[in-house]
Parts: structure tokens; sequence; C-alpha cells
């Protein structure tokens, strides 16, 4: 077994982000977002959705109970004045359709990063070569109603923790041949 950290390189969907691009997304939740500001800027207009694609993994997923694929995201609420709390739910999902609801909750109240997991089991996927993992985080609530009221939340890294079953290595013909000495006739 191995493992690999993937980051996106798609953006599949989104809603309610400003001209949202896959490199609002794409850094490493483990960084300092805070100090750098890299979060998708929300559009004030509702509760946010953003679905990510990422690389096809080196090799096949390894699947098996106690051994798990991790998503980790760090994000944010925006507008700092807004009182409702946003509520999320965390996805797995797989060339354009759900497989499974990983996590649902809510952030705290704070808008500093805060960083979520989920693990899933490679056996749900259709394809466990990992060519169409899709991670979705979708805001619940929170960024509906009164305008006054409305808090946003704001995904700044994305990441897949990957593990594969490395390839048992290709076998190498061997040929054997006997060199038969000739000697004048």
């Amino acid at each position: 077994m191995a493992n690999e950290d993937k980051l996106p390189d798609a953006l599949v969907a989104s809603s309610n982000y400003v001209t949202p691009v896959v490199g609002d997304f794409d850094d490493d939740p483990d960084d300092d977002l805070d100090t750098s500001g890299l979060y998708g800027d929300w559009d004030e207009n509702g509760n946010t959705n953003v679905l990510l694609g990422f690389p096809t993994p080196t090799d096949t997923l390894t699947a098996g109970t106690g051994l798990l694929q991790t998503f980790h995201v760090a994000c944010r609420k925006g507008n700092a004045t807004g009182g409702n709390t946003p509520g999320y739910s965390f996805e797995l999902w797989e060339g354009g359709v759900v497989v499974s609801v990983l996590a649902t909750g809510s952030l705290a109240d704070s808008t500093s990063k805060q960083e979520f997991t989920a693990t899933w089991d490679g056996d749900s996927l259709s394809d466990t070569s990992g060519a169409d993992v899709e991670c979705r985080f979708l805001q619940t609530s929170g960024a509906t109603g009164q305008e006054a009221n409305r808090r946003a939340i704001e995904v700044g890294g994305c990441e897949w923790h990957v593990d594969y079953t490395v390839a048992s290595g290709a076998s190498i013909p061997i040929v054997m041949y006997h060199r038969q000495q000739m000697g004048a006739r």
C-alpha cells in the first residue's frame, strides 16, 4: 500500500461564489489560509456550493474495512457581521453523481479557518481507479433570509489523501539459450 495527496484540478460546479476558478480551492488545507486570504469569495446571494474534481491516482484505490480514503477541507465563515450559523454537507461524488453524504454539521462562530476531514472506502466507487472522484462542500443553511443575518461558508483548500495499492511488478521474461561452439570442419 502507498499513499499520495491530490489537490483538485477541476472546478466541476459551484454556486454563489464571485467568478470562481479552481485556484480558489486548490490550496493545502494545512497552510495558513487566514494570512494568505485564499478563499472562494462569497457573492452574498445565498448558500455556497463547490464541487471539485481530482487527478487520477497513481494506481487502484486501496479498499476494504479500515483502509479509507480521506478528504480534508479548510473553510471559514464569510461576512463577519451576519448572525446566522452556516450548516454544511460534506459529500463524495463520482462523475457528477452523489455517492455518499460523509458528514453534516455547522461551522463554529468564527471567521478563522476551520478544518474538516471525512473518510470513505474506495469500494463505494463504481471505478476503483479513482478517475472520477469529486468532493462537494455544500452550504445547507445560513446565507439566506434577512440580508443583515446572512453568513456564508467560503472554502479555501481541499485535498484528497489517497491510499492506493501498488501494482505488482511486471514479469520479465528470461530467455535462456545454449551457445554451441562450432569448430572447424
